[in-house]
């Protein structure tokens, strides 16, 4: 599930949220991490290899990892 997928990567966002601040970008254990639970391809067509999610579940995804940090949503949208 997409969200559950979301929640699984808080805890490790939350704790690289100094990180993120400091250095202005997504720290590669933060994109990796991301990478793995797919929280880039929500949007894209199942013929290409994505979750082709509507746009309320999207949504619920960016505000879950917003939650942990901003930026991080922000990326990822």
């Amino acid at each position: 599930d997409v969200l559950e997928r979301a929640r699984g990567v808080t805890e490790l966002i939350k704790a690289a949220a100094p990180r993120i601040e400091a250095a202005r970008e997504l720290p590669p254990d933060v994109l990796a991490a991301m990478h793995r639970a797919r929280l880039f391809r929500l949007l894209l067509p199942r013929s290409v290899g994505g979750d082709e999610i509507d746009l309320e579940t999207h949504a619920m995804a960016l505000e879950t990892i917003a939650r942990a940090d901003a930026s991080t949503a922000w990326v990822m949208s």
